[in-house]
């Protein structure tokens, strides 16, 4: 924790994995509660998915040429972007599926760049000697983040509702973006 920057990028990356864990289960309760459908949950969850999977090559590419940091901070803005505009439209009633769909395809094609970012970081931030325990720190990260985010997102959903728990992810990834980029 000595290592200048590593506390910020680490707050950072654990607010936005939590986020990213309560997203996934919270966008299923809620357009499962919003559409009465599995099908369009089934298909949500994959458009939430497969473009950022498909997009990962060009992702790492990005990453090597054009800063780190900054693509991270883009990535977490359009995830928290793309969750507060669901929350709204839907509070709203004015969210058809197929633009729950779209919004889902397009948030999910800048993932791999706060994936792999964050993670690629470490290496260039911490002394050699360090990397075991960062690495460390990472992976307890994935693990936290795993226990605490679904069924925190499953608690909210009950509590609030889905369209206020996809805002309040939204606003955890805006918190997220802003801790990596100040």
């Amino acid at each position: 924790m000595h290592v200048p920057e590593l506390p910020r990028i680490l707050a950072s990356m654990v607010i936005a994995r939590t986020a990213g864990a309560m997203t996934s289960i919270a966008i299923v309760l809620f357009t499962l509660s919003q559409y009465h459908s599995p099908a369009l949950a089934g298909l949500v969850t994959f458009a939430s998915i497969m473009p950022g999977v498909l997009a990962s090559p060009i992702a790492g590419a990005l990453l090597d040429r054009h800063g780190r940091t900054r693509l991270v901070t883009l990535d977490y803005l359009v995830g928290a972007g793309s969750l507060i505009l669901i929350g709204l439209l839907a509070s709203d009633n004015s969210l058809p599926a197929w633009l729950l769909v779209l919004i889902s395809t397009a948030s999910s094609l800048t993932g791999p760049l706060s994936n792999t970012g964050l993670r690629s970081l470490f290496p260039i931030m911490v002394p050699e000697h360090l990397w075991e325990r960062v690495n460390a720190v990472d992976s307890n990260g994935y693990v936290a983040s795993t226990l605490i985010g679904p069924p925190l997102a499953a608690g909210l959903v009950q509590l609030a509702g889905g369209p206020t728990t996809l805002v309040v992810i939204g606003v955890m990834f805006a918190a997220a973006a802003l801790v990596v980029a100040s």
